[in-house]
């Protein structure tokens, strides 16, 4: 009997990219991937199917368009959120909500304030 290491093999978006080290886990390599994909630095990771080949693994983006939830600072100074706030437990939207309500002028725009103080918009 002989132990054999299976080769990994990773794709993204079908193109197949090459194991930069058999020593680090699989979302160390999409961590790795990531300077050249940007959108893989919050990719998922799927896998490993064992094929003939090896362990083939792959990288899917975590968001898309399709279903995305997004809102705006103009929604948050209106008081809508257009989607459930409980869905978002760690998102204090009230406080966002005052701070968008704050910063409105009136009628031209926003002034924003440093995107770190006001979290996940």
């Amino acid at each position: 009997m002989a132990i054999v290491r299976l080769e990994r093999q990773f794709f993204y978006n079908q193109i197949p990219l090459p194991d930069p080290d058999p020593g680090i886990s699989a979302k160390e390599v999409c961590e790795f991937y990531s300077d050249t994909y940007p959108e893989l630095a919050q990719a998922l990771v799927e896998g490993p199917e064992l094929t003939e080949e090896g362990e083939v693994y792959t990288f899917r983006k975590a968001v898309g368009n399709k279903g995305a939830r997004i809102i705006t600072v103009e929604d948050l100074a209106a008081g809508h959120v257009p989607f459930p706030a409980a869905d978002f437990p760690e998102v204090d939207f009230s406080l966002m909500t005052k701070v968008a309500q704050a910063t409105r002028i009136k009628g031209e725009g926003m002034i924003l304030p440093p995107s770190s103080s006001i979290g996940l918009i």
